[in-house]
């Protein structure tokens, strides 16, 4: 306003946060169970959701991963969310390496 690129009747809204409860860990591995199968579910938002659960990422980090952030060695799949990188579980593994090398 002082500047006078602004209007003077600028009114920004307060924004409205609500708190959901956190799921437990039977409905966090239900929810899980269900992204690893869903066939309706696209396989990006699937993980996206995978990663959610498993590593408690916030999306603003997910968006940014990389193919290059999906590593394999030998038989371990690795996410370079930090360092050093996280493992990946086995019914995570291959859906993760499939969708990054297609």
């Amino acid at each position: 306003m002082q500047s006078r690129r602004c209007r003077r009747a600028l009114s920004i809204p307060t924004m409205k946060v609500s708190r959901r409860a956190t799921l437990s860990e039977d409905e966090q591995l239900d929810v899980l169970g269900r992204l690893l199968t869903d066939p309706e579910t696209p396989m990006r938002l699937r993980l996206a959701g995978a990663i959610v659960l498993l590593y408690a990422q916030p999306l603003t980090h997910i968006v940014r991963l990389t193919v290059d952030d999906v590593l394999h060695e030998g038989e371990t799949t690795l996410l370079r969310l930090g360092e050093p990188a996280s493992p990946v579980p086995a019914p995570v593994a291959a859906p993760t390496w499939r969708t990054a090398t297609t």
